[in-house]
This record gives C-alpha cells, sequence and structure tokens, in this order.
C-alpha cells in the first residue's frame, strides 16, 4: 500500500466522529506488513495531544517500536521537530518508553549525541523537562544527565 495514501487514510480515520479502533488498526496493519523504515516519520506526524482515543496513538507507538533500536532511534530522533510542535505529551511518552528500554537506549545516546539539527535538540530538551514533568521516574533527568543538558 501507498505509505501516503495509508498515513491519509489513517487521518481520515482519525477525524471522524464515529471513530473505530479496528478500522484504524485494519489500515496501520497493511501500511506496517512490508516492515519499511520509511512509515515511521509519516507515523510520527499522527500523533496529537487533542485526541480523545490513546488507543489509536499506543497502536502507533507499537508499531514504530517494532523496527530495530537503531532504525527506530535514528527515526525518531530525525522527527523530534515535528513531534514536538504536534504533541508535547505523546514527545514526552516515546522518549521515555527509550530511555526505560535500556538495550534501545543505548542506541539512542549514540545517536542523539550525534545530532547536529538545533530544532531536534530543542525537542529532546523539551521532552526530557516533559519527562519530568508527567512521569517524576528519573527518566528525564537521566536523559538530560546523559545527553549534558542543563535541566531548568
Amino acid at each position: 500500500m501507498d505509505v501516503t495514501k495509508s498515513i491519509e487514510l489513517l487521518r481520515l480515520e482519525l477525524d471522524r466522529e464515529d471513530f473505530c479502533i479496528k478500522a484504524f488498526e485494519d489500515i496501520l496493519a497493511d501500511l506496517a506488513e512490508p516492515n519499511s523504515p520509511r512509515i515511521i516519520q509519516p507515523l510520527l506526524s499522527l500523533f496529537r495531544d487533542d485526541f480523545l482515543f490513546d488507543e489509536a496513538f499506543f497502536s502507533v507507538m507499537h508499531t514504530i517500536e517494532n523496527f530495530d533500536h537503531g532504525t527506530y532511534s535514528r527515526e525518531l530522533l530525525s522527527g523530534l521537530g515535528a513531534l514536538q510542535r504536534a504533541s508535547k505529551e505523546w514527545l514526552g511518552i516515546l522518549v521515555h518508553r527509550v530511555v526505560n528500554k535500556s538495550e534501545c537506549y543505548e542506541f539512542f545516546l549514540v545517536e542523539a549525541k550525534s545530532l547536529g539539527d538545533d530544532e531536534s535538540l530543542t525537542a529532546l530538551k523539551q521532552a526530557a523537562q516533559e519527562m519530568e514533568r508527567s512521569f517524576d521516574t528519573g527518566h528525564g533527568l537521566k536523559l538530560a544527565r546523559d545527553l549534558g543538558f542543563q535541566q531548568t
């Protein structure tokens, strides 16, 4: 299935008054079937804070977490700026889940330390702050410390 068309179908499903998680997950499964990393960035663009049915975004999150750690880390870091603009809450959740999985976090740190993109670095700092505010697990402080960010 064409990635652009599938993402548009997912957006249309999210905007329906009679949102149906099964229809959403069926489209998502068809999109994810070839297991191409090309779908990660477009899927990240679906996240938004004003949607009532979190299970849709948890399905998206689980789909992109199925990629190998290196691919997932690179794609997530590359999309952080756009994700920050669309959804600070989900930005915090996605990064928190990476920090919470030590095997993935190792890949994530290597990729994050090589970021040259100011927008992604700003988003990563925001994610660390959001994690501390929302989860109070110490993961935001850990991320900030590991990347040399000053927490405010």
